[in-house]
């Protein structure tokens, strides 16, 4: 009876092993500090794995277009994704805008003046990278609607966390970054200017699956899991879809 108990142990555990799945994920940076908050839940009530790489959109793109082995990528812009579907490296039918983006103006070093009188006092602003970054696309269509871009100290970041950091250290006076991060951070909202909307193009986070990815099953597993509508409150008290 005792050889018969451990035999089936071992199957139950063996089974269980090969049941598990990790999904490699490449998230844009500025949703980075939430999906890992979606990925715990989601290993909890799956128990399959999620291993998340994080870098600006236009960098994994780069990676996934020359072979990186990712299952998802969770873009912070449409352009990107719509360029690997076009192109056979992802599928068409996963597409799903999981977040809307807020563009903010922040600076930690005084309220003296207002936050939007900040932008046009201050010596130095940064942004994320406009060339692969969708919030800095959105921080120099604000700029050069308020015709001060070419008139300021740009201090490019290579993508929103790192604008972000170069607030948080004082190194610049003015940073454009994702409400989310902000949220996130608990900063004092009289430290930041929501940026209107009508100044920039609307930041649609659109994630896909990967064509070659050899995990389709649980990679729509995780895709229906993030529409869930709890997964989907969470997402908006993070600062997205405002």
């Amino acid at each position: 009876m005792k050889k018969v108990f451990f035999l089936l142990s071992l199957w139950i555990i063996f089974t269980s092993s090969i049941s598990a799945v990790e999904i490699k994920i490449a998230v844009a940076s500025n949703f980075t500090p939430i999906l890992k908050k979606i990925a715990k839940l989601y290993e909890a009530k799956t128990k399959n794995s999620v291993k998340l790489t994080s870098g600006s959109s236009g960098k994994l793109y780069s990676m996934i277009t020359n072979g990186a082995p990712f299952d998802i990528f969770l873009s912070a812009d449409t352009v990107k994704t719509s360029r690997l579907i076009s192109t056979g490296k992802a599928l068409e039918a996963s597409r799903f805008v999981y977040a809307r983006g807020s563009l903010v103006a922040w600076s930690n070093k005084t309220e003296a003046i207002g936050i939007e009188g900040l932008v046009e006092e201050a010596k130095s602003i940064a942004i994320a990278n406009p060339k692969h970054a969708p919030y800095g696309i959105a921080a120099k269509q604000f700029l050069r609607a308020k015709k001060i871009y070419k008139k300021k100290n740009i201090v490019v970041a290579e993508n929103a966390s790192q604008a972000y950091s170069f607030v948080n250290t004082k190194n610049v006076d003015i940073g454009f970054v994702p409400l989310s991060l902000l949220l996130q951070s608990k900063i004092n909202p009289k430290e930041y200017w929501i940026i209107p909307k009508s100044f920039y193009s609307p930041i649609k986070q659109e994630m896909v699956i990967i064509a070659k990815s050899q995990k389709l099953k649980v990679c729509q597993q995780f895709l229906s899991f993030i529409q869930e509508s709890k997964i989907q409150k969470l997402i908006e008290m993070s600062g997205y879809n405002k």
